[in-house]
């Protein structure tokens, strides 16, 4: 499968238009994990979005004086990781590692968020 084809597989690059498609992918890495890496620690400053072509990783949220919570494991392709680098916070809100060898898309957000808010006037 193409970056293009994952990426129009997923609900917010559906609305897009080819051209702007376009623009996402000159902003997209691939990027390879080992099971073990951390990919990004809560709170951590959020710059990348990230979606799984494959492999798996756990989303575990740190609360203070609790037990570390593992929230979720991710292994579908095209899932997001990191959304919170689109958002205002600014910070990512759990923490990530691998599980099993992984690929990603890394997508700078900066560039994303201004992709999103243009298409988002156009409409």
């Amino acid at each position: 499968m193409t970056t293009a084809q994952v990426l129009q597989e997923i609900g917010l690059f559906k609305p897009l238009s080819d051209d702007q498609l376009k623009s996402i992918i000159e902003l997209v890495q691939t990027e390879k994990f080992e099971a073990g890496k951390e990919v990004y620690h809560q709170g951590q400053q959020a710059d990348t979005v990230y979606v799984l072509l494959d492999g798996s990783f756990s989303l575990t949220i740190e609360a203070p004086e609790e037990l570390d919570v593992m929230a979720d494991t991710v292994e579908r392709t095209g899932s997001i990781l990191g959304m919170t680098a689109l958002m205002k916070s600014g910070t990512y809100n759990e923490t990530v590692t691998c599980t099993r060898s992984a690929t990603v898309l890394a997508i700078e957000s900066m560039g994303l968020q201004e992709i999103i808010r243009r298409a988002l006037k156009s409409w």
